[in-house]
């Protein structure tokens, strides 16, 4: 008996782990009604959804007394929710949710919110910046994307902020989940953006060098990538989340052997803004002409070495930030491996 009731306690904690990382991806459909209901998960009961989604439906047809009863049960669960959460494993259930253009149509919001408080979330990721769109309204969208919503008569719905609001309605926190360095294909193909895409030794971009070709990452040290993304976030957080999750800070990563960096020419750091900002880590100018070097040549010999002195005879050892210059009499040893690892990030 003791041994059946720890294997239930054993299946009891793999759902709730099952159950703690999740995603809903909107289809413009009506979410789906749960069929049970534990309340160790702090689900709503079954006759609570259903006598919630039957209220909302009257409110939408403009019966004020459905209305009223929908906002009450809707602030009930709210408690309920924080409650719970508050007292159960794991006090923040997270779900990461993407819209589409179509959930823009009265009371879809309202119905997808429902149905994620009614499996016991309290915290909603929403992508808000993704594959070259974004979450604001046409006129209120001064990024350098186009919004996601953009039918006739769609210019002012501001979906986020709707969410924002209605999600801490419900008792849920609501986060801005945003694209970082992939700045999406047709940011990649505007003539006036060509130089902010990163690149690697081969002049390469990720919309050719990723298997997909939709994917355009950008050069981080470029200033008007860091101004398109500046004015993306500032117009994101105007609309108070409760916090902004950053995703694919990262460079692009190809399939097979390209996989694998083995080369300097791999490095996406070839486009002009990273190289500048690589070759002024040096701290004088022979630790410049030999990073200059190394990322034309991907090795640096004794002859660099003597050539550089020659260069610049009145300056001691090359420098750059990281390095720890040889003590004594090192000769024409200029800790080379030092240099490759030091900014091989």
């Amino acid at each position: 008996m003791k041994g059946a009731r720890h294997r239930q306690r054993i299946y009891r904690s793999a759902i709730a782990a099952l159950l703690t990382s999740s995603s809903l991806v909107s289809q413009c459909g009506f979410p789906l009604t749960a069929q049970a209901q534990p309340s160790a998960y702090c689900w709503i009961s079954n006759q609570e959804m259903t006598q919630k989604e039957n209220l909302l439906i009257g409110a939408l047809k403009g019966n004020s007394d459905s209305l009223k009863r929908y906002q009450s049960l809707v602030r009930q669960h709210a408690n309920y929710l924080q409650q719970c959460r508050a007292r159960t494993w794991p006090n923040t259930q997270a779900i990461w949710l993407r819209l589409y253009p179509c959930d823009v149509r009265t009371g879809a919001i309202d119905q997808i919110l429902d149905s994620i408080v009614n499996r016991g979330y309290n915290q909603v990721n929403l992508e808000v910046f993704n594959d070259g769109q974004v979450l604001l309204p046409l006129s209120d969208n001064p990024t350098a994307w186009s919004s996601l919503v953009r039918s006739p008569g769609t210019e002012k719905i501001d979906v986020l902020a709707q969410v924002i609001q209605k999600g801490h309605e419900r008792g849920l926190r609501v986060y801005a989940w945003l694209f970082t360095m992939n700045f999406g294909y047709a940011y990649g193909q505007r003539p006036d953006r060509q130089a902010v895409l990163a690149r690697n030794g081969r002049g390469e971009t990720s919309l050719s060098f990723v298997k997909d070709g939709s994917q355009a990452f950008v050069d981080p040290y470029n200033m008007q990538a860091k101004t398109d993304y500046y004015q993306l976030v500032q117009a994101v957080v105007k609309r108070r989340p409760d916090g902004v999750l950053f995703d694919y800070i990262r460079y692009p990563r190809g399939s097979g052997s390209d996989s694998v960096v083995t080369k300097i020419e791999d490095l996406w750091i070839y486009s002009d803004a990273a190289k500048q900002a690589l070759y002024d880590r040096a701290l004088n100018n022979k630790g410049r002409e030999l990073i200059v070097r190394y990322s034309r040549q991907g090795y640096i010999t004794a002859s660099d070495v003597e050539a550089v002195n020659k260069l610049y005879p009145n300056e001691a050892t090359p420098l750059w930030q990281g390095r720890t210059p040889c003590k004594g009499n090192c000769g024409s040893c200029v800790s080379l491996t030092r240099l490759k690892v030091s900014w091989t990030f």
